[in-house]
């Protein structure tokens, strides 16, 4: 809905300018978020019409709740692990670890909850919770049971992004 807003209301817009603070060649977009290619974004449109989408506004410690007795293949949380510190004023990943162990109870067996994406630029910025950096995270995120995938950098200068995942096995 709002990429048909932004392009159907839009007069003089490129797809590239969506993404107007990324520095990046529209090709390496259209590798890491596919939809941007027209025809991808018609064929997601497509099957999303046909899929029952519900959106809630409340506050992310009742979504367990909200959700109870719901099973998921994946639950994407994406960036909330950027604004944690801002959600939690005090013990931040040790609620947000709180937070994970009940969003599991929502899981299918091997589902996947995506835990935070963590962009490489965070390491200069000092607005992102300490999500991003490795130390503090383990604490509450320990590599035997959160994993890492390692993806390229939306800023396209040689480094990576991380992708910090768990995933249900029993």
């Amino acid at each position: 809905m709002f990429y048909d807003f932004i392009v159907n209301n839009s007069y003089n817009i490129k797809t590239d300018s969506i993404y107007y603070d990324f520095n990046n060649k529209l090709s390496l977009m259209e590798k890491m978020n596919s939809y941007i290619n027209p025809k991808r974004y018609n064929k997601l449109s497509s099957i999303l019409r046909e899929k029952q989408i519900e959106f809630f506004n409340i506050d992310i410690d009742n979504l367990p709740e909200l959700l109870k007795g719901e099973k998921f293949d994946l639950i994407l949380l994406s960036n909330i692990s950027d604004y944690i510190h801002l959600i939690y004023k005090e013990n931040d990943l040790e609620r947000y670890r709180d937070l994970i162990d009940r969003l599991e109870d929502l899981l299918n067996l091997y589902g996947i909850i995506q835990v935070g994406y963590i962009y490489s630029i965070y390491s200069r910025l000092s607005d992102v919770s300490k999500f991003h950096i490795n130390l503090y995270r383990h604490k509450y995120f320990p590599t035997d049971k959160f994993h890492t995938m390692f993806v390229d950098s939306y800023y396209n200068d040689g480094t990576y992004d991380k992708v910090i995942t768990y995933q249900k096995f029993k």
